[in-house]
């Protein structure tokens, strides 16, 4: 969970998710799908939580390959919700 945009790419851009992300996942995953959301209110609220996007990764079952890629936007995010 990110407060800020800035967090999200300071971790994207950290050694320790690159290698999660190019070398480990391929091996030890067919697909995978991370969920963009935004959490209104902060994580104690009791709002839902809104998704706006999807990013799928296919690795197939050749690791040397290069996956399938997309990315699915979901919804506007919504004014949230009054307690």
């Amino acid at each position: 969970m990110h407060t800020a945009a800035e967090d999200r790419e300071l971790w994207r851009n950290r050694s320790v998710h690159r290698e999660a992300a190019e070398d480990i996942s391929p091996r030890h995953y067919r697909s995978v799908r991370i969920h963009h959301g935004m959490l209104s209110g902060g994580v104690c609220s009791s709002n839902r939580i809104q998704l706006l996007r999807t990013k799928y990764w296919d690795y197939g079952d050749v690791v040397a390959q290069r996956p399938w890629m997309a990315e699915r936007e979901l919804a506007a995010p919504t004014p949230p919700v009054p307690a």
